[in-house]
């Protein structure tokens, strides 16, 4: 990959990004703090993600990941691997900024780094969607993740829900969804949506699917080990729609209708999990055990979290934001022999600036992001490369 194509690349991410980044930095919480734990995991990602991806490449290619691992319940969703690249150049641009946006402050050896990250994304992502598309956003919302075989199943599991069924399918759902926010700091990486998949009848299947539930025996994260657990690891929520005016996605593996509220337009749904290695049918029934895990878990979590210092949940985001990577690691596993923490450049400056609420140098960023649309257009987001004459 020549200068030319990667300024091409980083053109064309930086106009995702800001589509997408733009939501997500103006989200405020009053638990964790979001924007601070986000920008210092991925200024550590700028600094680390290279070496971890190289012995990544070592073992297994993008393509035979992408090739593997596209089917359900995988834990590569679109979200992963836009986030495989998002993560260190949006750590990059921080990283301009900071030196006053001089093209300089990067060396030519960083920069080769750089193009490694997206070289391995491109193929990822080209070989995972299998359109020629590398992102959603190119394929118009349209994210189609599934293999034949799995949405054969799928189908073949759909039933019509009575209203009070409906009614426990979409409270567990989202009992669920609000656990694995808190589990990740607010992040929703354990979360997929995609579809819209076309029926025989004209309607539309959508699917979210839910990993990594703690079942009490290998909790993700270290405060994950809660006493509620999950009966399973993974379940999986399907619905068709009819006469919806569109249904779409975008990078991060979240759903968009119009109509906002489809519940009147729900005709059919299914519920699925994976126990001992098969994919199996859940009934309306068994959702209790999983929306009681949730609530239970969730208030575990929540009494846990709070009592953290500002220090502690900046951590324990910013382990989220870079440790996620494991979903590749441990493919090859390799995951116990990476370094997941802070640089000790990092930690020393950046991370203790922005706990004791100052790093002036790691807010700068933000006003780069919230500059105008021509301003954006003119100079992306992510820095392009100068091509020396």
């Amino acid at each position: 990959m020549d200068i030319n194509e990667t300024n091409q690349l980083l053109r064309q991410l930086s106009y995702t990004f800001d589509n997408l980044f733009l939501k997500r930095l103006t989200v405020e919480s009053k638990i964790f703090p979001v924007n601070e734990y986000i920008m210092v995991a991925c200024l550590n990602s700028y600094s680390k993600f290279y070496q971890q991806l190289k012995l990544v490449n070592e073992k297994i290619s993008p393509e035979e990941i992408a090739n593997k691992q596209k089917k359900l319940f995988t834990e590569i969703t679109p979200l992963q691997i836009f986030d495989l690249q998002m993560f260190p150049l949006f750590g990059r641009t921080i990283y301009y900024c900071q030196h006053g946006n001089d093209p300089t402050c990067e060396s030519f050896e960083k920069f080769q780094e750089t193009q490694f990250i997206l070289d391995f994304w491109r193929r990822l992502a080209k070989t995972y969607f299998g359109t020629g598309a590398l992102t959603i956003e190119e394929m118009d919302g349209m994210a189609k993740t599934l293999p034949e075989s799995d949405l054969k199943f799928i189908k073949q599991q759909l039933f019509t829900p009575e209203k009070q069924d409906l009614s426990k399918i979409k409270r567990a759902s989202a009992q669920l969804e609000v656990y694995c926010f808190m589990d990740e700091c607010e992040a929703r990486m354990k979360i997929s949506d995609h579809g819209p998949y076309a029926m025989e009848n004209g309607e539309l299947l959508v699917v979210r699917e839910i990993v990594r539930l703690n079942d009490g025996k290998n909790p993700q994260w270290p405060w994950s080990n809660t006493k509620a657990v999950a009966p399973t690891t993974v379940i999986a929520f399907a619905f068709t729609l009819k006469d919806m005016n569109r249904v779409w996605f975008n990078d991060w593996g979240t759903l968009f209708t119009d109509p906002v509220d489809y519940s009147k337009n729900i005709t059919s749904a299914a519920v699925l999990t994976r126990e001992m290695g098969q994919i199996k049918a859940l009934g309306v029934d068994e959702l209790k055990l999983y929306e009681e895990f949730a609530q239970n878990a969730l208030i575990e979590l929540y009494r846990k979290m709070t009592k953290w210092s500002r220090a502690e949940k900046m951590k324990a985001g910013i382990l989220v934001y870079n440790k996620n990577f494991d979903r590749f690691t441990s493919l090859i596993g390799i995951t116990d022999q990476i370094d997941w923490d802070l640089t000790e450049e990092i930690e020393r400056h950046e991370f203790k600036d922005l706990v004791n609420k100052r790093g002036k140098s790691v807010y700068a960023p933000l006003g780069w992001i919230f500059r105008g649309p021509r301003a954006r257009k003119k100079n992306p987001t992510f820095f392009l490369r100068e091509i020396e004459e």
